[in-house]
């Protein structure tokens, strides 16, 4: 066999052999249809189990916000339809429009009823639009209705908790009975004078500032001064002096605890309408650091008025006679007849104190609750020089 024979021979052999290598290879590679089947499965369990588990936690979520919407459709009560989370009130929930505004609404909707049902959050809530019935409520059948039907969490919310117009039951009777003395008109004459001293300084503010600035004067900026300055005087016995000082602690202290933003927005929204969630993520309506604040500025004058037994006729002074005897005194047959329609005085009721923490709540809460009272009390005085000029 010659050379070039030789080659041939040789190129077919290395094609045959390369042929059979590769059939073996093929007969070698067999996949099992099973493995490909049981992966296939295995990667289905991964996204069906936790889709499975979020359509079961979605439809309890959905059963627990919507479980009470039928409420006042059982008891025959003609209603405003609430959505989840949200009930009727959307647009406050939201933060598009004032919750007063959400409830003016449903008040216009139903105006011919007697009272309509909506819902807060999950809770169901009544409005009363009939005068008689409104009567009836805060009056003669207010042993049913003091309740105010805000749930706050007492340690994560102390001063907001522990006050008058959040306790409920029995506590509640009893602060009612033991501040009432405290509202008399004599008792709120008492404090005319410093809050006249504080006009006083707002009335020669706004005369500096208007000889300075060519009549130009910050009304909203003089009003939210004065008020604070106010509060401080008659509440807390501290002289702020915001009005000339607008950036003084009392005052910055107090911009912080109205300020308003989205975050805060979603935790009282929470807190109100969906109290259970709110307790569960735990959220506070007033921060821990204003909490702190308003509560060592009470406990050191307190403590300050004990040891130099200075007597002042503020607010203060009113609630440290509360904690040392028991009870606040009246000064005469009127206001202890007043008191005593107010829920004062109530026979065989056991002495008690209150605690410190009862005692910064209380002062705490006419922070919020005195700019109403100041506001009242200017609009009386402005409109009563306007007619008698």
């Amino acid at each position: 066999m010659d050379r070039a024979d030789k080659k041939i021979t040789l190129h077919i052999d290395c094609n045959v052999t390369q042929n059979k290598i590769q059939a073996k290879n093929k007969k070698n590679f067999n996949p099992s249809p099973t493995g490909d089947a049981k992966m296939i499965w295995s990667l289905s369990l991964w996204l069906i189990v936790p889709l499975g588990l979020w359509v079961v936690f979605l439809g309890l979520l959905y059963y627990f916000l919507t479980s009470n919407f039928d409420h006042w459709k059982k008891r025959g009560v003609r209603y405003e339809k609430g959505l989840p989370f949200f009930g009727s009130l959307f647009s406050a929930m939201t933060l598009r429009e004032h919750r007063i505004i959400c409830i003016d609404k449903i008040y216009k909707k139903f105006s011919n009823e007697s009272f309509v049902g909506y819902f807060q959050g999950r809770q169901p809530a009544l409005l009363v639009n009939d005068p008689e019935l409104i009567k009836s409520i805060v009056v003669k059948d207010f042993t049913y209705f003091h309740d105010h039907g805000l749930q706050l969490d007492e340690e994560l919310n102390p001063l907001v908790a522990k006050n008058l117009f959040n306790l409920e039951g029995h506590r509640w009777k009893e602060m009612r009975s033991k501040l009432s003395p405290t509202f008399t008109s004599g008792k709120i004459k008492m404090m005319t004078p410093l809050i006249a001293e504080v006009g006083k300084t707002l009335q020669k503010f706004l005369a500096n500032t208007a000889n300075e600035s060519n009549g130009k004067v910050n009304i909203k900026e003089a009003a939210v001064s004065y008020t604070t300055d106010a509060i401080g005087t008659c509440v807390f016995g501290v002289q702020c002096n915001s009005i000339e000082n607008p950036n003084t602690t009392f005052m910055v202290m107090g911009k912080k605890l109205v300020d308003f933003n989205f975050l805060r927005g979603i935790k009282m929204l929470c807190i109100i309408f969906v109290p259970e969630v709110a307790k569960m993520l735990k959220f506070e309506f007033i921060e821990k650091d204003l909490t702190n604040y308003f509560r060592n500025m009470v406990k050191e004058m307190m403590d300050s008025r004990r040891k130099t037994g200075q007597m002042r006729k503020d607010f203060l002074q009113l609630l440290i006679e509360l904690k040392d005897k028991g009870s606040i005194s009246v000064d005469n047959a009127e206001d202890e007849y007043e008191s005593r329609q107010l829920g004062g005085f109530e026979q065989d009721q056991p002495a008690s104190t209150r605690t410190e923490r009862e005692q910064y709540s209380i002062a705490f809460e006419f922070f919020i609750r005195f700019p109403i009272f100041l506001s009242n009390k200017l609009m009386i005085l402005i409109n009563y020089r306007y007619f008698t000029r």
